[in-house]
């Protein structure tokens, strides 16, 4: 992405010093920026990172964010420190530009992105995804915040794999171009209140994974939540809805124990290997977005079910 193509030379401080912070610097110090790590936590508590800075280059701080922080052309913010932080302000009363780890993280990646976010859910989601994808596809991507952060996989990137990355509404808050194929809104429920200004900041601060979509793109969304539906019609794509209720013109629904993907039966409950119906809704949003990239029912269903399903 030619966005990349601006680093070398340019100052970038990290602000964090944590699992995605470490990886966002050496992803950008490898590109020819100069990056400085900026953390309040103390050096007590970050001896393995300190380690892993130095062996790579990189200069840092911690236990401050001294005036050399702030001397910086651009930020990435860790997902742990709020927006409306004095800190962070201070840099976009500057017109200095604060972006999130998975924003950097995407100007590098080559695969082609689906991207996952909910109240609740992500976690299973977006490991299903995952697990799904590397049967077509050995080589899928599968990050954020679950296990490693997104900047670790990027240099293994194609165009031919696939990316999966569970984000959060922190993340989100701070994304520019990030362009996922395929966004996955799982369910809205009232969570982080304390970081919005109200549960509609915190709603909108999740539909920013919709910023970027293009009319070519799919958006997967739970159409049991009324304001996810509301919204979902709003966005010039492909909408694919899922519904816990039997409701036969959406993309996947669940009736009579059976889940359903494009009025087709995927599989009996009795036979899915996690149970409940909060599950079975993560299980239809997975299995779209995996049909979308290519995966077969017959792969699907070898990673859902109790036993492999027969060759047809």
């Amino acid at each position: 992405m030619k966005l990349k193509k601006e680093l070398a030379g340019k100052k970038i401080t990290v602000l964090g010093g944590a699992r995605s912070g470490i990886a966002v610097a050496k992803l950008l110090h490898k590109s020819g920026a100069h990056v400085f790590v900026s953390d309040s936590a103390s050096s007590d508590s970050k001896k393995d990172e300190i380690n892993e800075l130095r062996r790579t280059g990189i200069k840092y701080e911690f236990g401050q964010h001294s005036s050399i922080a702030h001397e910086a052309e651009l930020v990435v913010l860790s997902p742990g420190i709020p927006v409306r932080s004095e800190l962070v302000q201070s840099f976009l009363r500057r017109d200095i530009p604060v972006l999130s780890e998975i924003e950097i993280a995407y100007w590098f990646c080559e695969s082609p992105i689906i991207a996952v976010t909910g109240s609740n859910g992500k976690t299973t989601t977006t490991t299903l995804i995952g697990e799904m994808l590397k049967k077509k596809y050995p080589q899928a991507i599968v990050a954020g915040n679950i296990g490693k952060a997104f900047s670790e996989y990027v240099d293994g990137s194609s165009p031919n794999n696939w990316a999966v990355i569970e984000v959060s509404s922190f993340q989100l808050e701070t994304i520019d171009a990030f362009h996922p194929k395929q966004a996955v809104v799982l369910n809205f429920a009232p969570n982080h209140l304390n970081r919005y200004d109200g549960y509609e900041d915190y709603l909108k601060a999740k539909w920013r994974i919709t910023k970027n979509l293009i009319k070519e793109d799919i958006l997967i969304y739970n159409a049991a939540d009324s304001k996810l539906s509301e919204w979902a019609e709003q966005i010039d794509c492909n909408i694919q809805g899922f519904h816990i209720k039997g409701v036969e013109n959406h993309a996947a629904y669940y009736s009579n124990d059976t889940i359903f993907i494009n009025d087709e039966k995927l599989a009996g409950t009795e036979a899915i290997k996690i149970k409940g119906k909060h599950n079975y809704m993560n299980v239809m949003a997975a299995s779209l977005a995996a049909l979308n990239a290519g995966v077969s029912r017959e792969q699907i269903c070898d990673c859902l079910l109790y036993t492999s399903p027969s060759p047809r």
